[in-house]
């Protein structure tokens, strides 16, 4: 079984250790086990962290940094706003 296999996850509040993986074939277990000790069933793969990008292999790698904008810019460039008439 490898990493990728795993569509869900258990966490339970407060409670680090508990936390369990599960595929699609174990997701009635993963809804008992939810159950049973309090905790929530999580979809994967979750989201990459906020400041990241993930590539389609799932590495993580910084977000480049936002492209550069135009100080006092009010009307878009396709803007008439100001046009002759």
């Amino acid at each position: 079984m490898a990493v990728s296999d795993f569509t869900m996850l258990v966490r339970v509040s407060g409670q680090p250790e508990a936390l369990q993986v599960f595929t699609d074939a174990q997701a009635d277990e993963a809804n008992q086990y939810a159950a049973s000790t309090g905790g929530s069933v999580v979809p994967l793969p979750l989201a990459p962290p906020s400041g990241y990008t993930a590539d389609s292999d799932g590495t993580l790698h910084p977000a480049p940094p936002p492209g550069p904008t135009c100080t006092g810019m009010v009307y878009g460039p396709d803007s008439d706003h100001g046009a002759a008439s």
